[in-house]
């Protein structure tokens, strides 16, 4: 098995993990989007005039489900969607783990996840990575439905501990 640096040095490489904040990476889709937005409607041509705003609500809709392919089955983003009351004892279980905060940080990067304090404990899912975490759902990807004796098993345990 690989040492964890090693692991995490190949997720960063695999899932293009970059040092962006959550709000300059949304704003860079967005700003993305309303490029091609445009684009398209000068393809179009006459067709193409007062259609910018359902192209770009398609657009936004397919980065959705980029997003999904990508991290649908990540299991901070299942744990923040699924079970937020439970994050901070979660922390307390994995938050050492490199492979656990890379799950974390790679969300973060791409502004699924908002984090303003340092450390984990606090972080909540985006009104972006919320659309995410529910197309996930409804696709049946989630970790938590993946793994769903796991997750239920290691759930009942904590909520026993916060009792």
């Amino acid at each position: 098995m690989q040492e964890d640096s090693y692991y995490s040095q190949y997720l960063k490489e695999s899932f293009g993990f970059k040092s962006v904040s959550p709000a300059s990476s949304a704003k860079a889709v967005e700003k993305e989007i309303s490029e091609a937005a445009d684009k398209i409607v000068k393809k179009l041509g006459v067709s193409g005039e007062n259609q910018k705003q359902p192209i770009a609500e398609i657009l936004r809709e397919s980065q959705v489900e980029l997003l999904v392919a990508k991290f649908g089955g990540s299991r901070s983003l299942s744990e923040l969607y699924k079970s937020p009351k439970t994050w901070g004892q979660l922390i307390s279980n994995w938050g050492r783990s490199d492979q656990f905060r890379m799950d974390v940080d790679l969300l973060i990067s791409e502004g699924l996840v908002e984090n303003k304090y340092s450390g984990y404990r606090r972080c909540k899912l985006t009104a972006q990575g919320h659309s995410v975490a529910k197309k996930a759902e409804e696709e049946g990807i989630m970790w938590y439905q993946k793994n769903s004796d796991y997750w239920e098993a290691e759930h009942a345990q904590m909520e026993n501990s916060q009792t």
